[in-house]
């Protein structure tokens, strides 16, 4: 095939970053900063939701975007359009309100470059397990192999 040149190792094609770190959350926290155009840029960004042991709450995410603040940091964020925001079921994610094993997948196609994705923990104690990843996908430019 022309043009390809991940061969056998196909994370040439990607980047992971880990928003939420596995855990039970208790308290609502802002996931880490995606930067679009980090190794000189990529086309696709996904959102995964891994949730784990649910023991009481509501469970919300709220995926937000931003401008470049003018010195290579985030401006201010905001709500993602839900035109910009393509999932399985719906245009976010589905908030956690009891034990589930579902795996939740938003994919990102608006333009801003800085993305991210903030929790909000609403009427509980003990909170739930979850994590929240991203994958950049179809880097600009390839590594070097």
């Amino acid at each position: 095939m022309m043009g390809v040149r991940s061969g056998k190792n196909p994370t040439l094609e990607f980047w992971p970053i880990q928003l939420h770190v596995p855990k039970a959350y208790t308290a609502d926290a802002n996931g880490a900063n995606i930067d679009r155009y980090r190794n000189s840029g990529y086309n696709a960004l996904t959102l995964m939701l891994l949730p784990g042991l649910w023991t009481d709450g509501t469970h919300a995410f709220i995926i937000e975007e931003a401008d470049d603040d003018g010195t290579g940091a985030p401006g201010t964020y905001a709500a993602v359009d839900t035109a910009d925001l393509l999932g399985d079921t719906s245009a976010t994610f589905v908030p956690i309100t009891a034990a589930t094993s579902t795996v939740q997948r938003i994919d990102y196609i608006g333009r801003k470059r800085w993305v991210r994705c903030r929790y909000d923990y609403t009427a509980g104690s003990t909170g739930a397990v979850f994590a929240v990843v991203a994958l950049l996908f179809s880097p600009n430019i390839l590594p070097a192999a």
